[in-house]
């Protein structure tokens, strides 16, 4: 207690003389710094109780869909030959904005005053290409008339081609090809008309290209073809397109992720069937080592884990961390994935390796009925991991109070020890888990509301 401003200790010692008095707000600041240390070490101390590597199967990590940066005048200013960038109302400049703005009478007018039809902006893209990126049919119709060049190329590589590709234009894609425009021109990045139509779903299209010759196993530059954009997609009329002309259905791109490997995440199906009927490599692993099985089974969809299951599938297997498909769909709260993995044989004690098993995988993310399956088909209610950290413990930490009753009643041990000596109640306790903290010390036999 304090006395005349001095911390007096339970022995009668007082400590702050004169010199330096402790006051009640210097007190409040010493319990906020105090508290808030104590959280963070807490947190600190609890931060991998329930994360680390083979907990879930690893999502995308890339968009499905490619978009190209469509041009703009005001960000890429006219150059002289020089390099160095023309005023605004340079008339090749003025151009190039009245292309892009659809203005014909401007483009008429700065042509007969000597401005070029073939003028570039600072990333090298042509008023045609400009009209392209816009959707200028009418500007696009009277260039070409006025013989542009309609295969010119931005600095990236951006052709009228592509753009019109990925907008789904088919009488302008046509067009350009009847003109002479290849059709498996490429950006620097690797994207073709085939691959941006693809992507954007428009399947006529895609069926206009193929039998013009375009190629079916292009690659994107980190190695995605046509099929794996429209696979990812849900496309399914593409991919049997594809297919038919004989895309490669197993391409693999740097990161793994097959067609096969995007539907199964997305759910897609009837995308997942036709590519295991065409041969796809059920058991293929990603960079992450998680297999197609592995990704459905985390996202929820049973039918596709039960056709994969059905062709082949290996329901045991391990990816990085040891994480298996019982154990994804055990923590993402998916039970009929879960039985289905079950009625395959999967062991309901499986671990991964560090030691998470479904029980307390689920029961850390509060999944009832899942922890009631498991244990009814066998789980160890007090199997622990590597660090002796329990299903009950999961619940206890976060307050899961229904999970904590549906462990306690199945008879998990209140008294298992944490590798830092800290029980179920210990969590509760330090996590103001006031509920479980009551319904541990009552041995579970009193109702609770949570």
């Amino acid at each position: 207690m304090s006395v005349n401003g001095k911390i007096r200790s339970r022995s009668g010692r007082s400590y702050g003389g004169p010199c330096c008095r402790v006051t009640s707000s210097r007190l409040l600041a010493v319990s906020v710094v105090v508290a808030a240390a104590f959280a963070i070490v807490s947190a600190a101390a609890q931060g991998d109780l329930m994360g680390g590597v083979g907990q879930f199967a690893v999502q995308p990590r890339r968009e499905r869909a490619l978009n190209q940066i469509r041009p703009k005048v005001t960000a890429f200013p006219a150059t002289t030959p020089g390099g160095r960038p023309k005023p605004k109302d340079d008339r090749d400049f003025r151009l190039l904005q009245a292309a892009a703005g659809g203005d014909l009478k401007i483009i008429e007018e700065l042509m007969l005053r000597g401005a070029s039809i073939e003028a570039k902006s600072g990333d090298g893209c042509t008023p045609f290409i400009f009209a392209v990126a816009n959707k200028r049919k009418e500007m696009i119709e009277s260039l070409l008339t006025k013989g542009v060049d309609h295969a010119a190329k931005c600095v990236d590589g951006t052709t009228a081609l592509t753009l019109a590709a990925e907008d789904g234009d088919m009488p302008l894609v046509q067009t350009l090809i009847e003109r002479g425009a290849g059709v498996n021109v490429r950006t620097n990045d690797g994207r073709t008309p085939l691959i941006l139509a693809a992507s954007g779903g428009h399947e006529e299209l895609v069926r206009q290209l193929l039998a013009r010759g375009a190629d079916f196993n292009a690659k994107f530059r980190d190695g995605r073809t046509a099929l794996v954009f429209a696979a990812a997609n849900g496309y399914g009329g593409i991919v049997h397109e594809l297919l038919e002309k004989g895309a490669a259905v197993d391409a693999t791109p740097d990161d793994g992720w097959t067609a096969l490997f995007w539907a199964s995440w997305y759910g897609h199906f009837s995308v997942v069937k036709e590519l295991i009927a065409r041969g796809a490599d059920v058991n293929a692993r990603d960079r992450d080592r998680d297999t197609p099985l592995m990704k459905a089974a985390t996202q929820g969809h049973n039918d596709i884990v039960q056709h994969l299951l059905e062709r082949g599938a290996e329901a045991t297997a391990r990816g990085n961390g040891g994480g298996t498909a019982l154990l994804f769909a055990a923590g993402r709260g998916h039970p009929e994935v879960v039985a289905a993995l079950i009625e395959k044989g999967v062991d309901v004690n499986v671990k991964n390796d560090a030691g998470m098993a479904p029980v307390i995988q689920a029961a850390g993310y509060g999944r009832v009925s899942i922890v009631q399956d498991l244990i009814g088909k066998g789980a160890d209610v007090n199997t622990a991991n590597n660090k002796g950290f329990t299903a009950l413990m999961a619940a206890a930490n976060k307050g899961l109070v229904q999970t904590a009753r549906v462990l306690l009643e199945g008879g998990a041990s209140p008294d298992a020890k944490y590798e830092d000596g800290r029980t179920a109640l210990d969590f509760a306790t330090q996590n103001g888990q006031d509920k479980i903290v009551e319904l541990i010390k009552s041995g579970a036999t009193q109702k609770i509301n949570q």
